[in-house]
């Protein structure tokens, strides 16, 4: 079982940002899973506990840097990401590489 790394310029999440959109990654059986790397645009995401906190000057401010702004269904708070960070999505099968989550981690 080997494990494969894919390098992309964009990956695409549904409309609460939750999900990555994309082939089986498991569906080869020679795979047991996948990273995938990207380096993100600028884009604000507002999790649950800072949900409706943000007053109408901080979002004009966010519109005008030319950032996005998603309020996303995570945990958490104001998250930046933006060019010159490396942002990676581990996304394997714990048990066909007989791993649990600590030994993964």
């Amino acid at each position: 079982m080997g494990i494969e790394s894919r390098k992309l310029t964009k990956v695409h999440s549904d409309e609460n940002g939750s999900k990555l959109k994309g082939d089986n990654f498991f569906n080869n059986q020679k795979n047991a899973g996948v990273l995938l790397l990207f380096e993100p645009e600028s884009v604000y995401t507002n999790g649950r506990r800072n949900r409706g906190q943000l007053n109408d000057v901080e979002q004009i401010a966010f519109h005008d840097s030319g950032a996005k702004y998603y309020e996303v269904k995570r945990g958490g708070e104001l998250t930046y990401h933006g060019p010159g960070q490396l942002v990676a999505y581990p996304i394997f099968d714990l048990k066909r590489l007989k791993l649990g989550v600590h030994d993964f981690v």
